[in-house]
């Protein structure tokens, strides 16, 4: 999934970013389990990803936007 889709997260409405959220808003099928961010697109709004896989591209993407990456839990 291209890093670029967090521009169209409400960071207010969620944030945190996790695969549920993902499913919740739509941008994923709520069958899938697995995604993971790759480096496409930039990132204009500050997010906390949390427990999605993401490329050292797609990471260094979002905390260049002045957001948060972990791994998992």
């Amino acid at each position: 999934m291209p890093v670029g889709v967090l521009n169209h997260i409400d960071a207010k409405l969620h944030p945190e970013v996790t695969i549920e959220v993902l499913r919740e808003i739509g941008v994923i099928r709520k069958s899938t389990q697995y995604v993971k961010f790759y480096a496409s697109g930039k990132v204009s709004i500050a997010h906390k990803v949390k427990g999605i896989p993401a490329t050292s591209g797609a990471k260094a993407e979002i905390e260049s936007a002045g957001g948060q990456y972990i791994e998992s839990e």
